[in-house]
């Protein structure tokens, strides 16, 4: 995640800023929606951990790695071994019904995480790419690699656009497009919403320093850079948890 202003509000309601962390996730709640970053330096049973993972997350953790296996199988297949331990989620700020902060849930769940769990799972392959800050994902993903709608979308996207003025782009599923550009506020006129064909697409739009996906085995240019990258990868052995 990029600089700042991310943090947790603190008893006064001014905010602590946090070093630069993972993709941003959103969970909505009946007392309003929870904004959340993935600790990617850091597992699930981290002391630095703000929630634990519900049955449904860990689900999409795991429909996030077949996603990405099957976008481009000669190169996640054999990294993907390295991610079976999820992120710490770390709270950033909440929005209340009554537009008040609230303050993190215990558990965080549901099917919605996928597309941000794919993003961070493509990062944690690739050590040296980088997370693009300015974008963040409102789908889910099966684990054919296609993307899929989430709840209480607009209550989300209003929420981000009034807590994280940096974000420019909200990847969103196809058949969701629509409804998320109408639910982003008119006084916010920089926010525009993509919706990618497929898992591999948005994470090529999401995660930058990293051969598209969807470009390595098209043409010979790419191939052979794909061939070299591939190499390199074998020789460090993946990346680390």
């Amino acid at each position: 995640l990029g600089r700042g202003p991310w943090g947790k509000p603190d008893g006064g309601g001014s905010h602590r800023s946090l070093r630069p962390l993972g993709p941003v996730l959103a969970a909505a709640g009946p007392s309003g929606v929870s904004l959340w970053t993935l600790d990617l330096r850091a597992g699930e049973d981290s002391p630095d951990a703000d929630a634990v993972w519900g049955p449904a997350a860990r689900q999409a953790w795991k429909s996030a790695a077949a996603s990405l296996s099957r976008s481009a199988p000669l190169y996640w297949t054999a990294a993907l071994a390295k991610c079976h331990s999820m992120p710490a989620p770390r709270f950033l700020t909440a929005l209340a019904e009554d537009g008040a902060t609230a303050g993190p849930e215990p558990i965080l769940d549901g099917p919605s995480f996928g597309l941000a769990f794919a993003i961070a799972i493509a990062a944690r392959i690739y050590p040296v790419s980088e997370i693009r800050p300015q974008v963040v994902a409102l789908a889910g993903v099966d684990a054919n690699g296609g993307l899929l709608p989430v709840g209480d979308l607009a209550r989300k996207v209003y929420a981000i656009a009034t807590l994280l003025p940096q974000v420019q782009t909200l990847i969103v599923a196809e058949s969701q497009w629509v409804e998320a550009g109408n639910a982003v506020p008119q006084r916010v006129s920089s926010l525009s919403v993509s919706a990618p064909k497929s898992v591999g697409a948005a994470v090529d739009g999401a995660v930058a320093g990293i051969l598209p996906i969807t470009d390595r085995l098209e043409g010979d240019d790419h191939r052979a850079a794909f061939a070299e990258e591939l190499f390199r990868l074998t020789l460090r052995g993946g990346a680390g948890d």
